[in-house]
């Protein structure tokens, strides 16, 4: 039985979620797994598009190398990965992060410069867009949706992971306002002052 009572306290509840994109921050340094001229870079990307998003990698990851291009930059907590596409993390804020990671494998790559980055492989996939509020991308000659131009959201269909991505869309996202605020991925990494990301 759903009264109006509940009703009143699931829209109350709702106004008070925010959900954000994960986005990386480029002033800090960004990373290329394994060097362009390692045969075993195409094979890795190759296999990144094939999987997709969601996909476990488990049991076929071999630690790459990471490599940078252009001058350095200072290294943050997380760095994009180029051509594997996510966000590496490194072991401090792995550890920080503990508690929001369940959902996460988190494959180490080979350290650099003494530091091991993890990538963090998202595994919660959340069918919460709502889809007819949404507003999409269309291709003027195809008439066929190619992106989002704003998320809109389902709020009842969230889970308890604060991580997660859509089955239709790469984006790594996050949401606040769920259960309690000491246990969400934005709350930690804002709290403890991790850097190289940002939320959009």
């Amino acid at each position: 039985f759903y009264s109006k009572s509940n009703r009143v306290l699931a829209t109350e509840s709702a106004k008070k979620m925010k959900v954000y994109k994960i986005k990386p921050d480029f002033g800090f340094q960004s990373f290329f797994p394994y060097d362009a001229e390692d045969p075993r870079h195409d094979k890795l990307i190759e296999t990144g598009l094939t999987m997709g998003s969601g996909a476990s990698w488990l049991t076929i990851w071999d630690p790459p190398t990471l490599h940078t291009d252009g001058p350095p930059l200072k290294t943050g907590n997380f760095a994009h990965l180029w051509g594997l596409g996510g966000i590496a993390i490194d072991s401090w804020a792995c550890e920080v992060l503990q508690p929001t990671l369940e959902n996460c494998e988190l494959l180490p790559f080979l350290p650099y410069r003494s530091e091991v980055f993890n990538w963090m492989n998202v595994l919660e996939r959340i069918e919460c867009l709502d889809e007819e509020k949404t507003k999409w991308k269309v291709g003027k000659k195809s008439g066929k949706r190619f992106g989002i131009e704003e998320y809109q959201f389902a709020p009842e269909r969230f889970t308890q992971s604060s991580l997660f991505t859509l089955p239709k869309d790469s984006a790594l996202l996050t949401v606040t306002g769920l259960s309690d605020s000491q246990t969400e991925f934005k709350t930690i990494v804002e709290r403890e002052g991790l850097t190289g990301l940002k939320f959009e």
